[in-house]
């Protein structure tokens, strides 16, 4: 198992045919367990904002939900916000999301053998099936920190105390470069608290200004949800629009 953050562990996923966990900690992947928890079945994920607008018309009678730099873009009918998509009353089957990384990073890591969503909110659910595809396939793990595509110098530190968290849940030994550094970062969730983490971290202070303190607070819990996103297909439509269509991965 390895931790490999952003594109290059997206592109070392799909090169060496690994099984993909994509960890965009504040708030993709928490987001897609929270709208599969709240009914929804499929889940198109497009990279642009103007891709989602066409879609959501093409499909008639889908949600749709995304941010640019955590604001809901205009006529979206949800954020990327996984307390509202709890607290809404979700009555479709299908929703379109687009997100300024978490987007791209699942277009990014096509190729690998599999695809799964994950971060703190489902660790032990999303760790267990990763490791059963991987132990029957006798192939790697790659967890990827999503980082910022937008300015990828910035850091992402709740992706990779996300990713250690899931890591730790997994019985597959992580590669002997990194054994280290996800002890120190287990440990520093031990002692401070992955709340306390996630609320001092850039991203988080960002979207803290942005009166968005109980996503943050939300993302930063460990096992609350069972729900383990997987890609289950690419999805050409007629109208030039690809997308990336996450469902509840059954394995039990």
């Amino acid at each position: 198992m390895q931790i490999v953050a952003g594109n290059e562990g997206c592109r070392l996923a799909a090169e060496t045919k690994s099984v993909a966990i994509v960890v965009d900690a504040m708030r993709m992947s928490a987001m897609i367990c929270a709208l599969l928890h709240s009914g929804v079945k499929k889940v198109h994920v497009v990279r642009r904002v103007s891709e989602a607008r066409t879609l959501v018309r093409h499909l008639d009678g889908a949600l749709l939900v995304g941010e640019r730099k955590g604001v809901k873009p205009k006529g979206f009918d949800l954020s990327n916000s996984p307390t509202e998509a709890l607290s809404s009353r979700i009555n479709m089957n299908t929703a379109v999301l687009t997100t300024t990384t978490g987007a791209q990073r699942l277009h990014e890591v096509l190729g690998a053998l599999a695809i799964f969503v994950g971060t703190s909110v489902n660790a032990s659910s999303v760790a267990a099936a990763a490791e059963a595809v991987a132990r029957k396939n006798d192939c790697n793990v790659v967890i990827i920190p999503a980082g910022r595509s937008d300015n990828p110098m910035l850091p992402s530190d709740e992706d990779w105390y996300a990713s250690a968290v899931i890591a730790s849940h997994m019985s597959i030994g992580i590669c002997d470069g990194q054994k280290d550094l996800v002890m120190v970062m287990w440990d520093e969730i031990q002692r401070h608290g992955l709340k306390n983490i996630f609320a001092e971290s850039l991203h988080g202070q960002q979207l803290i200004s942005l009166g968005l303190k109980e996503d943050v607070e939300f993302c930063a819990q460990i096992n609350i949800l069972n729900e383990v996103p997987h890609v289950e297909k690419v999805c050409e439509f007629g109208i030039g629009i690809r997308s990336v269509l996450v469902s509840e991965y059954c394995w039990r």
